[in-house]
């Protein structure tokens, strides 16, 4: 005969071994089937959503179109992890996207969000999940639809206590699917020069074209080219910009972005130089209003050194302490902040501050998803 203790634990053991092999079932359950149970109702059996779903019409919303190639590829799936587990509202988007955390392990809606990047077939845009934080100099890889404003404070230039503010608008539009365009728009205000008063002194615009990918090294490479255009009479000659971009994802939480660029004046390319930078960014959270600190090196190499007591070090260092700071729920409005220090050549500048304020307009208004 059994003891009353031991007929208690065989009983306990059985609904312990149940209730293992129903959340085994669970785990196990296909990622199609998670999508028809969860996502379908809404979001359309393929991906795509009925317009004329008189559901949609009363909401006044129509959801996601996960047929879209460019919507599907745009943004990190750390992102759609974040919306589907905690909800619309909680990045900053429609409050009928309800949470899936109670429903969902976090390793089916990693399953769910494999499949939906499916739904849009085989498209050729980039991936996001190469799409890094933009870093001070080093250029990024991956193309965006950006309007960043950039302002440079210059301490102390060639020791002649001269300062100077910079301001750049540059706007960045995709085309086709690994292309971008660019346009900036530079003043400055150097109190060495004209009393202080400021110039519009240069335009550059721009393409970039992402030519390698691989999404299971987490890797991307770009070319692209800049001509700077001068606006002042006095100015030196204009300059082509040529320059390769890479990054990589290094770990969960760690990135590396990478450029190689020349900067050749047209009427003597000998006064132009050879320019590497790299940076590492560590993203410790998944939540948009955070911060996302990185380490920037930059080697500027002159092509003509010059000579005697003017002559210029072979490789001119500089090191960016930096970082990004989220603003708001959606994630769309960054503030970078940062710090250029020289290390060697010191009379070029005592420092340079740094502050960035982007706008990711292909995800919302400037005043969408607070």
């Amino acid at each position: 005969m059994f003891k009353k203790n031991n007929f208690y634990n065989l009983i306990f053991l059985v609904i312990l071994a149940s209730a293992f092999s129903l959340a085994h079932a669970a785990e196990n359950i296909s990622a199609k089937e998670i999508y028809q149970n969860n996502c379908a109702a809404c979001h359309g059996s393929i991906g795509k959503p009925d317009p004329d779903n008189p559901m949609f019409n009363e909401l006044g919303l129509l959801p996601a179109n996960f047929t879209d190639p460019l919507f599907s590829s745009r943004e990190p799936s750390k992102d759609w992890f974040l919306v589907v587990k905690e909800g619309g509202a909680a990045k900053g988007f429609s409050k009928i996207m309800p949470a899936f955390k109670e429903i969902l392990s976090d390793l089916q809606i990693k399953k769910v969000i494999s499949y939906i990047k499916t739904l849009a077939g085989d498209h050729g845009y980039p991936s996001g999940d190469m799409n890094f934080v933009l870093p001070i100099r080093t250029k990024k890889a991956f193309p965006e639809d950006e309007v960043v404003w950039k302002l440079r404070f210059q301490d102390n230039i060639n020791n002649k206590n001269r300062n100077q503010v910079r301001n750049v608008l540059e706007i960045e539009k995709r085309i086709f699917k690994n292309t971008q365009l660019s346009l900036e728009l530079s003043h400055s205000i150097d109190d060495g020069i004209d009393n202080g008063h400021g110039n519009f002194d240069q335009i550059e615009p721009g393409i970039k074209q992402v030519i390698y990918e691989n999404v299971s090294q987490q890797f991307i490479a770009s070319v692209g080219t800049l001509l700077a255009i001068k606006t002042e009479e006095r100015a030196a000659s204009d300059e082509v910009i040529p320059y390769i971009a890479v990054a990589k994802r290094l770990t969960k939480t760690l990135t590396m972005q990478g450029t190689a660029r020349s900067t050749l004046p047209l009427d003597k390319f000998s006064e132009g130089n050879v320019e590497l930078s790299s940076v590492v960014h560590w993203s410790p959270s998944l939540w948009p209003r955070s911060f996302k600190p990185g380490l920037e090196l930059v080697a500027s190499f002159p092509i003509d050194r010059g000579a005697g007591s003017s002559r210029k070090s072979f490789a001119q260092l500089s090191l960016i302490p930096q970082t990004q700071i989220g603003l708001n729920k959606r994630g769309h409005i960054m503030l970078n902040l940062g710090a250029e220090i020289p290390l060697n050549d010191t009379e070029r500048y005592d420092y340079r501050g740094y502050a960035y304020l982007i706008w990711d307009f292909a995800d919302g208004g400037l005043f969408d998803g607070w």
